[in-house]
């Protein structure tokens, strides 16, 4: 989820990639657990 709303929220590819890693790496305890 929190992915695709930075997608919607930043069309920039350069600036949306990074976000969508920190998102990802912010997600991943929850998706864990």
């Amino acid at each position: 989820m929190s992915t695709l709303n930075v997608l919607l929220a930043k069309p920039d590819g350069s600036v949306l990639h990074g976000d969508i890693e920190n998102s990802m790496i912010a997600a991943t305890p929850v998706m864990l657990h």
